[in-house]
């Protein structure tokens, strides 16, 4: 029993040892900068002010370090990921795919509009 356990210690500290040393270091004491995920394309790590942070793209939009739209993520159909793997799941309300995207307003393709899901925070002084 005790021989199970010491395995389990020992690959649970080395697998902590080998996600620790492929994480980024944030050596930049201000600023912001993100690096993409190498598996998923719809994570990735976040530097602020020297603080790491591993991140995930709202529904419908993966990681993009150049032109995103909403926290350092584009939409899925305008970033090619190549052979990274994303969550496509939808998470919809009527009209919207996606909670993040460009749909048609009417019959036609003339009126779009952006969906945007949006958390407002409060202070309470």
């Amino acid at each position: 029993m005790y021989s199970s356990i010491y395995k389990y210690l020992v690959f649970s500290s080395l697998t902590l040892e080998i996600a620790l040393t492929q994480r980024p270091q944030c050596t930049q004491e201000y600023g912001v900068t993100s690096f993409p995920d190498e598996q998923y394309c719809d994570k990735y790590h976040l530097c602020v002010n020297g603080t790491y942070s591993y991140e995930t793209c709202a529904n419908g939009l993966v990681y993009d370090k150049n032109g995103n739209i909403f926290k350092h993520c584009n939409y899925n159909w305008a970033i090619d990921c190549k052979n990274l793997i994303y969550d496509e799941t939808p998470i919809s309300s009527p009209g919207c795919l996606y909670q993040y995207g460009i749909y048609p307003v009417g019959l036609g393709c003339q009126t779009t509009f952006f969906k945007v899901h949006i958390f407002l925070k409060t202070k309470l002084f």
